[in-house]
């Protein structure tokens, strides 16, 4: 365990850096983009759909789904992220996890991520620091890191012993 991942997410983007020792810099690994997410709602789909009235109760009734095209453009985000995330971990990569994320994408996060996954994390940040510098957030998460109990982070930095036969 030489190293601590630390993902970076908003609605429209995440970033995931390895942090290899408490001296080093965050390094970028991988970028995701959601494009839609940008773009307003209109220019995502067609109009809403009608509405109904429902003659037996006098009720109206409507077509919509429960999520927005948005909603669902980031929820895709998530999908993605996950996805990249259970590769990272079925490649070997046992690195400890740091999520960085506003409330509520930190719980679509939540919801999303594989179970194998979600052991990894040892710290949530619930902030959008998705566009501050790099610098700046590496001492947010240092920062962060400093106020967990030393057993967690005891061995983040040193290189597993190797055990001869």
């Amino acid at each position: 365990m030489s190293a601590i991942r630390v993902l970076v997410a908003n609605k429209t983007q995440a970033e995931l850096f390895d942090l290899p020792t408490r001296r080093s810099a965050l390094k970028p690994v991988r970028s995701f983009v959601n494009p839609a997410g940008t773009k307003r709602e209109s220019a995502l789909g067609t109009s809403r759909p009608g509405r109904v009235m429902n003659r037996s109760g006098g009720v109206r009734q409507t077509y919509q789904s429960k999520h927005t095209l948005k909603e669902l453009a980031e929820q895709e985000l998530v999908r993605q992220v996950a996805a990249a995330l259970a590769a990272y971990l079925k490649r070997g990569s046992g690195a400890r996890m740091v999520l960085v994320a506003a409330p509520h994408t930190l719980g679509i996060y939540r919801r999303h991520l594989p179970a194998a996954v979600r052991k990894r994390v040892i710290l949530e940040i619930q902030r959008d620091l998705n566009k501050l510098p790099v610098a700046t957030l590496h001492k947010r998460v240092l920062t962060a890191l400093q106020e967990l109990p030393p057993s967690v982070t005891a061995s983040w930095g040193k290189r597993p012993r190797s055990t001869s036969a």
